[in-house]
């Protein structure tokens, strides 16, 4: 005859000692106390058993703590109890901070599928492709003979066209694994072929994320050399460092992350003068000058080269 005390024992499987008591404590006195080396497996009991309020709680207190080390272990808990709030959180927070979350080990040990879905999303925190690449050929050098096949893979799901042709060329297309694999030398060769056609091909969101507002002109021929610029994020306008030279009427390019401001007129002279502005630095760098002052005019970068064409260099004063 089996004894009357075994016949009340139910082994319930998945939920360790410390948990369970946890919970029976929360269900006679409504007190909870979590830990960080506690708060998983609370998340899992409360999750089995439908504590709802413990969960909650500890989904709350698992987002608080979401950092560089944890937000891809955070992201995969939230994805197998299905939950959506958590989820955001940790993918919002390894879309803002890809590059120090793309070299931890926890991105090194995903799967190839896991990793093709973050790369191809439009709103990770890039400021050029090649961070993109650069990820994913670490993912790949993780493990070299099992993962190389999976390149040309990672390629189709970046936006090549994107990347300046001379860093194509250089970063992407020179690069051992490339070299080494028909199909990713196609794709490679293929966009840098068809470099400014974009259609069809959109953006990522962190590519345009600064407006500048450059010089220009208070009243007649009183030019400025201030420069503003707007963060979408907080909606602010923000001062940053002058240019040397006062202008108006001059043209802007961007090429590699830095803005080139050319040409121009200042007190009803020409300008020649170009300088440079790299926000990393928030210091402009006086360049070589045009070979004639002209202002009104244009620029446009083709293949890693700055082009200035039209506007007016005749009818003002003397050039400066």
């Amino acid at each position: 005859m089996v004894p009357f005390y075994l016949l009340l024992q139910v082994e319930i499987k998945g939920i360790d000692f410390v948990s369970a008591e946890t919970l029976i404590n929360f269900a006679y006195t409504s007190q909870l106390s979590i830990t960080d080396s506690s708060v998983q497996n609370i998340f899992l009991a409360a999750d089995l058993l439908q504590f709802k309020w413990v969960k909650d709680s500890c989904i709350q207190f698992i987002m608080q703590q979401i950092d560089i080390t944890n937000c891809i272990g955070v992201r995969a808990l939230a994805e197998r109890h299905s939950c959506k709030a958590m989820y955001e959180a940790a993918t919002r927070f390894v879309t803002e901070n890809f590059l120090k979350v793309s070299l931890t080990e926890d991105f090194k040990i995903l799967s190839a599928s896991e990793v093709l879905e973050l790369v191809s999303r439009n709103d990770v925190n890039v400021t050029d492709e090649i961070e993109i690449f650069e990820a994913c050929i670490g993912w790949i050098e993780y493990d070299t003979e099992s993962r190389k096949q999976h390149l040309s893979e990672f390629l189709k799901s970046m936006r090549l066209p994107f990347i300046p042709v001379r860093n194509l060329q250089k970063y992407v297309a020179e690069h051992h694994l490339v070299k080494h694999d028909i199909y990713s030398q196609d794709i490679v060769e293929e966009a840098t072929t068809f470099h400014f056609e974009h259609a069809g091909m959109q953006m990522r969101q962190s590519y345009a994320e600064t407006v500048y507002i450059l010089g220009g002109e208070t009243s007649f021929m009183k030019e400025v050399k201030t420069v503003e610029r707007f963060n979408p994020e907080n909606t602010q306008w923000e001062g940053v460092k002058s240019m040397t030279e006062a202008r108006a009427s001059f043209t802007v390019a961007t090429l590699e992350g830095k803005l080139y401001v050319i040409g121009g007129y200042r007190r009803g002279r020409k300008l020649n003068s170009m300088e440079c502005y790299d926000p990393t630095q928030n210091g402009w760098v006086s360049l070589q000058p045009m070979s004639k002052c002209q202002g009104d005019m244009r620029a446009a970068v083709l293949g890693g080269f700055i082009y200035v064409a039209g506007g007016s260099s005749e009818g003002l004063l003397t050039c400066r």
